[in-house]
């Protein structure tokens, strides 16, 4: 009995002899959670059962770290505007013992807002109570403000496609009154001369409309190249000032013009930088009430071409300026809206502007004004001009007479095209597909081919492949006349056999420059 007992009191040893084997385990053990909580990117946090008092807290750098007990985290760490949903969900997960899950703002470390992800879940006793709640947290910040740029790029395409609908309905109106008075005062001269001038103002609106968002295609695409030169900026400004002449004269608006005393030259692209100053301008104009004073300064400083655009309209609201060169940006005020726009046009700058290695700025106050900045790296002063080949007046058309073929399944284009044509002295045939465009080609025998390329049929890019093989019409002028504009379009069209490729909408003055051509070929020739 004697030798059990001493058995008995072998196997309860003292505290003293277990001691340093629990301290080993639990020194193993918080190594292995520190380990835990430096290798996760999580903030790790612990909670009293009640959610009173904050335990330990690991923030990463997201929020401040303690590993002192604090009944201050509320404050210190939640937004204020949220602290009422935490609680909310606190309660819950106590009064269900359940996880905590909810992603809600907090106080960064710096002092700046953040989002989190914070999930939490009980530590039960044998008898269910809760002894403490253990909890990691997730900077989700990043991606709440992807969310955010996500939703408002969103909304920004939805109401460009809404005000898109409304520029292009505003034009139709007058083009069917104009259309209108036309039939009903079929012999009335001085009325038929307002509607064509009313048809012609707002088929050029549509047409700018499209232009822009070609452009802007073109643009973020990386498709657009620039053709550089030397460019005279004076000259710029002059055909540039003249295109929104008509604008500035409407708005009765005051231009005035200021050039710096010296020639100014950028190695840039002068279409371009025309589109730059002409949608500066009528920016200003637009958003400048009836009577107002626009000013452009062109100077230079040191390396840098400047353009100053200034006006005394309604200004920019303080809220808009951050992302006013973003594509489809408008004024939230309906007084903004009236004046129009697909809101692409300072984007549009903006990127013509950077392409050319200049920036651009803006400053305003409501009511103020507004003064736009461009700044372009000048030309050496010291170098001379390229000497260039001056193009041919348009009004230089040859007096030889060509045969014309118009192909366009849309019947007013191809006969609208064929009026004009005709009334340059031109003898035209119409066509509206591409097998009936084949035969009368073949008696026809054009000289010039003008072929619209979404045909129904037999599309354009066959036709010409079946033209170029017919040894007869090898040699007539292959014109593309299509709404595609992109550089792959125009390759598609030159090795179809196109010897031109034109985007719709096409100036007549455009062609008339081409048959200009054609027939000067032909001239040569015999």
């Amino acid at each position: 009995m004697s030798s059990v007992m001493a058995d008995q009191r072998d196997d309860f040893r003292t505290p003293a002899s277990i001691w340093p084997e629990s301290q080993n385990r639990l020194a193993h053990t918080e190594r292995r959670f520190l380990a835990f909580v430096t290798a996760t990117s999580d903030v790790v946090y612990s909670m009293s059962p009640d959610w009173r008092e904050m335990r330990f807290l690991a923030g990463k750098e997201f929020i401040a770290d303690t590993h002192h007990p604090s009944c201050a985290w509320l404050e210190r760490y939640i937004h204020p505007d949220d602290q009422a949903e935490v609680l909310a969900a606190i309660d819950h997960a106590i009064r269900n013992k359940s996880t905590f899950e909810l992603e809600h703002r907090v106080i960064r470390a710096d002092g700046t807002l953040g989002w989190t992800f914070s999930r939490a879940i009980p530590l039960l006793d044998a008898q269910g109570r809760i002894v403490e709640w253990f909890g990691t947290a997730r900077d989700v910040t990043e991606r709440k403000r992807a969310e955010q740029a996500l939703r408002d790029s969103d909304r920004r395409k939805d109401e460009f496609i809404a005000v898109l609908a409304h520029e292009l309905r505003n034009p139709l109106a007058p083009l069917i009154n104009a259309v209108q008075l036309l039939h009903r005062a079929p012999n009335d001269v001085t009325t038929q001369h307002q509607a064509l001038a009313m048809i012609e103002r707002q088929t050029l609106s549509i047409a700018k409309l499209v232009d822009d968002l070609m452009e802007m295609a073109r643009v973020t695409s990386g498709r657009l190249q620039l053709q550089l030169e030397r460019v005279s900026l004076a000259d710029v400004v002059e055909r540039s000032v003249e295109i929104v002449s008509a604008l500035i004269a409407q708005r009765q608006h005051r231009l005035s013009v200021t050039l710096p005393p010296h020639a100014l030259e950028v190695h840039a692209d002068a279409a371009r930088v025309q589109q730059i100053i002409v949608n500066l301008l009528n920016n200003a104009a637009k958003y400048t009430d009836e009577g107002g004073r626009i000013d452009l300064f062109v100077s230079r400083e040191g390396e840098l071409a400047i353009l100053r655009v200034c006006d005394t309209g309604i200004g920019i609201e303080p809220e808009l300026m951050p992302r006013l060169f973003q594509p489809f940006t408008q004024s939230p005020y309906s007084v903004a809206r009236s004046r129009g726009g697909l809101g692409i046009g300072l984007s549009l700058v903006r990127r013509l502007v950077e392409l050319h290695g200049g920036t651009i700025e803006a400053r305003s106050e409501i009511g103020a004004g507004s003064e736009f900045t461009v700044k372009l790296p000048a030309c050496d002063s010291s170098a001379q001009p390229d000497e260039r080949v001056q193009p041919a007046s348009s009004t230089e058309i040859s007096a030889r007479s060509l045969r014309v073929l118009v192909v366009d399944d849309d019947v007013d284009a191809a006969r609208s095209l064929a009026m004009l044509l005709e009334g340059n002295g031109h003898v035209v045939a119409l066509a509206h597909d591409g097998m009936p465009a084949l035969s009368i080609a073949a008696q026809f025998r054009p000289h010039v081919a003008l072929v619209d390329i979404g045909l129904p049929q037999l599309d354009g890019y066959e036709l010409a492949r079946r033209l170029r093989a017919n040894p007869q019409l090898q040699d007539v002028q292959l014109v593309a006349i299509t709404g595609y504009g992109h550089a792959e379009d125009s390759l598609r069209s030159y090795e179809a056999g196109y010897n031109e490729h034109l985007v719709k909408p096409v100036k007549f003055t455009a062609l008339e420059e081409l048959l200009s051509r054609a027939a000067q070929r032909l001239s040569s020739a015999d």
